[in-house]
């Protein structure tokens, strides 16, 4: 087993999952600010029901990494224009 692998396969602590979540959350929220210009157009935007996320609220999505993933995806649609 090589170095990669050992840490591929080595139990995380739920320390380092809570870290890595608090990463991958800043990562969405500044994500957001540069789609929108400003922190507080993107707080509008993460707190308001979104019909392309079959009308849940982005922020209420941010607590898996399934969710996280989908509000990313969608912030990458808006900014390449295909949501308006």
């Amino acid at each position: 087993m090589n170095w990669t692998e050992e840490i591929i396969e080595s139990p995380s602590t739920e320390d380092d999952r809570d870290r890595r979540k608090t990463v991958e959350i800043a990562r969405v929220l500044s994500a957001a600010t540069r789609v929108f210009g400003n922190p507080a157009k993107a707080r509008l935007w993460l707190n308001t029901p979104n019909r392309s996320l079959d009308d849940a609220i982005p922020m209420d999505l941010l607590d898996s990494t399934a969710g996280r993933d989908t509000v990313e995806q969608t912030l990458l649609k808006i900014e390449h224009g295909i949501y308006s």
